[in-house]
């Protein structure tokens, strides 16, 4: 009600509301962990970069190809493992133009066995993720997930 000295009138009006255009990844403190709903296509660098072990104090070290054993493609990697917003997984196809078809690409499971674990980041673990090599071509990869 508006009261006896005062008259409503409506009037039809048309509003749009629109997000604001993403600006990237923010980071909590000191790169404490990725902000989950704020990392923009123009954020990857920062996605990877953390993904394998960067922080405020150290640069991430990009996976390293493993060449121990000549019957396996490895790559190990430095990864974050205390941010369950962030994960790397290993992905391996017979063809480059298998990751384009999800049913071609097999997962493949890094794991610690007899990896050195010394000189890491606060929260990180280093990985190999390894397949054979033997017989056709094959293609590994490691994919930051957020």
């Amino acid at each position: 009600a508006d009261g006896a000295n005062y008259n409503t009138a409506t009037t039809n009006v048309s509003v749009t509301v629109s997000a604001p255009a993403p600006t990237g990844p923010t980071f909590e403190s000191t790169f404490g962990g990725l902000n989950p709903t704020n990392v923009a296509p123009n954020g990857l660098t920062y996605l990877m970069n953390y993904a394998f072990g960067g922080d405020s104090s150290n640069t991430p070290t990009l996976p390293s190809q493993d060449i121990s054993d000549p019957t396996k493609l490895a790559l190990v990697a430095i990864v974050r493992t205390n941010d369950t917003n962030v994960t790397v997984v290993g992905e391996s196809v017979a063809s480059l133009a298998d990751y384009s078809n999800t049913s071609n690409i097999v997962p493949v499971q890094g794991t610690t066995n007899g990896v050195p674990q010394t000189y890491l980041p606060t929260g990180c673990e280093r990985r190999k993720y390894s397949v054979n090599a033997t017989g056709d071509r094959q293609f590994l990869r490691l994919k930051a997930i957020k």
